[in-house]
């Protein structure tokens, strides 16, 4: 296992979400704060996990479109089990956020809570802070 290179000097946050704006919009909004492992999907992110050790994952709960959320809760599942790292899900409809809950991850409402307070909850989660 590779530990996720810290060459910035910022903590390493993958981010995992189907949708082009939405992740490219998470990477401008939290790009200075985090060093950005970005993904669109569940099969190339959890190839890359079985591999590396990024600080935090934050993902989209449903990659698939079909309500489950089991993408998105497996791959905050491995990185949580494997690597004792801090997994966000989020997503923009509510009702997910029992999925999140059930499964003892953290939720993100995207579109709804800010991004600056998802950025404080990160950095707690992983005791970040910079100046």
């Amino acid at each position: 296992m590779i530990t996720a290179s810290r060459d910035s000097g910022r903590p390493t946050l993958l981010l995992v979400d189907d949708d082009d704006s939405i992740r490219n919009d998470y990477m401008l909004q939290i790009g200075e704060k985090f060093q950005i492992i970005p993904f669109a999907d569940y099969a190339s992110t959890m190839s890359y996990l079985s591999g590396h050790k990024p600080d935090v994952v934050l993902s989209d709960i449903d990659l698939t479109g079909d309500g489950s959320g089991r993408q998105g809760v497996n791959i905050c599942d491995f990185a949580r089990k494997n690597y004792g790292i801090p997994a966000f899900l989020m997503s923009s409809d509510y009702s997910m956020r029992s999925i999140a809950e059930r499964n003892g991850l953290k939720f993100h409402l995207k579109g709804v809570e800010s991004v600056a307070d998802l950025v404080e909850r990160i950095s707690n989660a992983i005791g970040y802070h910079s100046n």
